[in-house]
């Protein structure tokens, strides 16, 4: 497994209010990956961001969903944040994901595009409750999580061969809003 990811705050911001986390356990042969926008820009978002990755680094082995109903409690001094949580695990060759608000899953498999749907509102104030989507792996798969800063046109069939780091990056700089904080995270299984 590969995973890449790029961050950038808004054009004339010094914080980003994105922040994510990618959390291997070896032995598990797991990978947790968080992402999380909080709400505007600035120091403010970025502190409500912070406190959710923190959240997630401090709970990594919940469930996806009791960690969200975690996170949503935890966050509940900030201005709040959308949040997406994955959870890839090789010895069973499948991916979990639970999300809230505006940062989004994209996936180009081989099985043809899986949706999933991020539940409405804000970690931390107005959060419905969450769904987990599972999903079969297979090698090849390539998936995208991104921040509401980067643009969901990104056509991720023209990135077969660049390695996860220069894709996300490349992806940033094509794609990336210049008028919010913008993160993606890349994985290819």
């Amino acid at each position: 497994m590969e995973v890449g990811a790029a961050t950038r705050p808004k054009l004339g911001e010094v914080e980003c209010g994105d922040q994510y986390i990618i959390l291997r356990d070896d032995e598990k042969r797991t990978t947790l990956i968080a992402l999380a926008d909080g709400l505007g820009h600035g120091s403010k978002a970025a502190e409500a961001a912070r406190a959710a990755i923190e959240y997630v680094e401090t709970n990594r082995d919940m469930d996806l969903e009791v960690l969200m109903e975690g996170c949503n409690k935890a966050i509940s001094h900030t201005r709040g944040a959308a949040l997406s949580l994955l959870r890839i695990d090789e010895a069973k060759s499948e991916l979990c994901f639970v999300g809230v608000g505006n940062v989004e899953l994209r996936a180009r498999t081989s099985q043809g595009r899986n949706n999933v749907v991020n539940s409405p509102g804000i970690v931390g104030h107005r959060m419905r409750r969450v769904r987990e989507y599972g999903f079969g792996l297979i090698p090849g798969n390539l998936f995208l999580l991104h921040s509401d800063g980067i643009s969901s046109r990104v056509d991720l069939g023209s990135y077969d061969s660049m390695p996860c780091g220069e894709m996300a990056q490349d992806i940033l700089s094509r794609h990336g809003k210049e008028h919010d904080d913008a993160t993606c995270v890349v994985i290819r299984y």
